[in-house]
């Protein structure tokens, strides 16, 4: 399936990550918290990531040079980059963004998170288009592709591996909540009121859990 431009050099592609990112960062400040129990070791992780990204961002950018633009069409007269990080990951800068688009939710409010996931969904499908433009400019840009496996990130082949591990996640993060549902519910002093506004962050916890597995699903139903 061919998916749309979106303008001449892709310019809705920009808009539509810019609002995503946007959001993140809006729903990182008035979304709910992380359990207090729960941030130390949320905190740990999210640093690791955020770091992790803004070194894989970076080395996307400089190993790109002059040939570095957001629109998913390539600069006229650019060539094929296939050396530095990109010998090992096709899309460094979207997997540099996505991590660290998760380690802020995961330091923030698990509304980021879903805002994470859109974003997830957004560079699937504008990696996808970016590829399909890069093969009608570059006539070895299939071979480097067949070369290099990984999408986003190294080390994680393709997008179907990061797909399963986002099933396995959300299913514990559902079979996690449920519990949590059902002990608060259990513990209630005050009735439905008390009950609702414990019951927060569980059930925004399965909501993302639910997001995230409806994109790893989708994911995976798609050819690579």
């Amino acid at each position: 399936m061919e998916l749309p431009a979106l303008g001449r050099r892709g310019g809705g592609w920009v808009v539509a990550q810019s609002v995503v990112l946007v959001a993140i960062a809006v729903l990182s400040v008035v979304g709910s918290r992380w359990p207090s129990d729960a941030r130390a070791i949320l905190a740990v992780i999210a640093a690791v990531l955020v770091v992790a990204g803004v070194v894989l961002f970076l080395a996307g950018v400089r190993a790109l040079g002059p040939a570095l633009t957001p629109y998913p069409s390539p600069r006229e007269g650019a060539s094929l980059r296939s050396e530095g990080v990109y010998g090992s990951v096709r899309h460094p800068i979207y997997g540099g963004l996505l991590l660290a688009a998760f380690g802020w939710s995961l330091a923030t409010s698990p509304w980021a998170l879903g805002g994470a996931v859109a974003l997830l969904i957004l560079f699937e499908l504008k990696s996808r288009h970016e590829e399909a433009l890069l093969e009608r400019r570059h006539p070895g840009y299939v071979e480097y592709r067949e070369r290099v496996h990984h999408r986003f990130i190294p080390w994680i082949r393709g997008s179907r591996v990061v797909a399963r591990l986002a099933i396995v996640l959300a299913v514990g993060l559902i079979a996690v909540s449920t519990v949590a549902l059902i002990f608060v519910h259990d513990q209630a002093e005050h009735g439905w009121a008390d009950f609702g506004h414990a019951a927060t962050v569980p059930v925004i916890a399965i909501v993302v859990a639910l997001a995230l597995a409806g994109a790893a699903v989708w994911v995976l139903a798609r050819r690579r």
